[in-house]
């Protein structure tokens, strides 16, 4: 499992789902150093155990995750900026890409948005190899971000970070999450 930072500081999530099988709530048990008072901290789980005991390889368990759904306020529809995310992972490396695009409903450009990528303690988050240029590491918080000044309506943006792998047990892991 793996952790998901939301941060709504402007509350514009009106209502959020978790979908019981992959996405837990757990706010309440991370200490809160470091977050925002309306951050929401999410235990993503995936089909992980199940992956590992099989011999597949990791390209034929590629599937999307539900990990929950959430309805803006009524000032912010349409949702402004798509997010999609994947994480791959096996005894050589961890994969993860995500691509963000913004609405082509926008009526303006997405500006000064923040990207953030929480890095487990189990990954090495110095080894990390970036598609894209800017990503900085934060080795006290563990977060490797990057700062997108300008996103114009329909414009996207796709990212993938490789580390070096979590392990040598020789075990593989497939992980999506969208």
């Amino acid at each position: 499992p793996f952790l998901l930072v939301v941060r709504d500081s402007d509350n514009h999530v009106a209502h959020w789902k978790d979908w019981p099988s992959t996405c837990r709530n757990v706010s309440d048990k991370v200490s809160r150093k470091g977050l925002h008072r309306t951050d929401r901290v999410l235990q993503i789980s995936t089909r992980c155990e199940e992956q590992k005991r099989t011999t597949q390889s990791p390209r034929s368990l590629a599937e999307e995750t539900l990990i929950g759904q959430y309805i803006c306020s009524d000032r912010v529809r349409p949702v402004p900026l798509l997010i999609k995310s994947r994480v791959v992972t096996n005894h050589r490396y961890c994969r993860v890409g995500f691509k963000i695009r913004a609405n082509p409903s926008n009526n303006v450009a997405l500006t000064s948005v923040v990207l953030l990528l929480a890095v487990p303690p189990h990954i090495e988050g110095r080894t990390a190899k970036m598609s894209r240029k800017g990503g900085v590491w934060d080795e006290l918080r563990r977060t490797i971000s990057w700062v997108v000044p300008n996103l114009e309506p329909g414009a996207a943006l796709e990212i993938q970070v490789q580390f070096e792998g979590p392990g040598n047990d020789g075990s593989q892991e497939n992980n999506q999450a969208t």
